[in-house]
């Protein structure tokens, strides 16, 4: 079977921008009660906590993006690689799509605990620069979002083994 069902490849679909949006939604969400603690209840600031927190955040961060970067140049050969597992003649589609959603699941974990800590650090501190890394994990997660034909792209790269 060269092409995928478009009732499987929309079904998974729809599952995985659940999922980023979840993802997003929950940034968002610790954010708005970050800048609603900071801005309304004047919470103090230490700058040794500041400090720390900062420069954890930007390591944090830098190290979202090197694993997001390094897993997404992973991705075809993951997908090859459950192309092979199948057996001759079996329609490997559904373990393609599967290998698809953990690639988008660990890239957004990753990119979502940078954000969050990047709201958590702007609790704490009052310093702007944690919505920095809140700002840079949303736009992670939105690169994200799946469209059909790019799914369908990769898994027909995947298939050309």
């Amino acid at each position: 079977m060269n092409e995928l069902p478009d009732d499987l490849m929309n079904s998974q679909l729809r599952v995985q921008r659940l999922v980023l949006s979840a993802m997003i939604g929950g940034i968002v969400m610790l954010t708005g009660i970050s800048v609603f603690l900071v801005e309304f209840q004047q919470t103090p600031t230490k700058s040794e906590l500041a400090t720390h927190l900062i420069s954890l955040l930007a390591a944090m961060t830098l190290g979202s993006i090197a694993v997001y970067v390094l897993i997404g140049k992973k991705t075809p050969a993951m997908l090859k690689a459950a192309q092979k597992k199948g057996a001759t003649g079996q329609d490997t589609s559904e373990q393609l799509l599967k290998t698809l959603f953990t690639t988008l699941v660990i890239r957004g974990a990753v990119a979502e605990g940078s954000g969050l800590f990047g709201a958590l650090t702007y609790m704490l501190t009052g310093n702007k620069i944690g919505l920095g890394g809140t700002a840079i994990a949303i736009v992670l997660l939105m690169l994200l979002f799946p469209t059909h034909d790019g799914a369908a792209d990769k898994i027909r790269e995947a298939r050309k083994l």
